[in-house]
């Protein structure tokens, strides 16, 4: 028997990543990319994932639990449309989560990409045992998700949780570093050092332990 398995979307500027998830193993057993871009039409790009994500239950046996997506962008997740994402203006009102659904016929659910990065990492990785935790993407487009009191809050339904504005101090060339500094914020404050070794790694995580929360 087939054990239970996932599937993952993360639609985002510059590509859409698609992953199968295995539970018995725990892990990410298969991925597949495409590019995407300012002239990606949803429709296509949708039935390419269905495509990729065919292949994995023909080769399984059963169909996926449930579908998971991520979506860099303005997104509604009460009616599961993009709302607005500069990067993709042709998705603008395209109804992601039904168009899913109709084709594999399964749960599907989705949340703006930086909550779902915030609550991944607080479930977890390395925001396990956290109490308040900030996580700060940076792709195409800048964004940020919260996690407050153990929960994920949710100010607009149609966009990621409002994070306080940055401050983009001169970068010393010298150590190759830029600094972002979050202004005096009732929610945290903090900062984040961008160092270039090699290759640019960048990380945003900033956490309260919560000694009554287990790890």
């Amino acid at each position: 028997m087939t054990s239970p398995w996932y599937i993952g979307v993360d639609i985002g500027g510059t590509k859409i990543g698609v992953s199968r998830f295995d539970v018995a193993t725990a892990s990410v057993v298969e991925v597949e990319r495409f590019p995407t871009g300012i002239q990606c039409e949803p429709v296509v790009a949708i039935d390419r994932v269905v495509d990729i994500a065919r292949v994995w239950i023909e080769q399984a046996g059963s169909s996926p639990e449930a579908v998971g997506v991520s979506v860099g962008g303005m997104y509604d997740v009460h009616s599961g449309c993009m709302r607005h994402a500069p990067h993709l203006p042709l998705w603008d009102g395209f109804p992601i989560i039904s168009s899913l659904k109709e084709a594999f016929g399964a749960p599907v659910f989705g949340e703006n990409d930086a909550n779902a990065c915030a609550l991944a990492e607080w479930r977890f990785g390395a925001g396990r045992g956290c109490n308040d935790l900030i996580f700060l993407t940076f792709g195409t487009g800048l964004g940020a998700g919260l996690i407050l009191d153990g929960k994920l809050p949710v100010e607009r339904p149609d966009l990621p949780v409002k994070s306080e504005p940055f401050v983009f101090q001169k970068r010393d060339h010298r150590y190759g570093e830029s600094r972002v500094v979050l202004k005096d914020s009732p929610r945290a404050r903090a900062s984040l050092c961008w160092q270039r070794t090699g290759k640019e790694q960048i990380r945003a995580l900033f956490c309260r332990k919560n000694p009554a929360q287990k790890t």
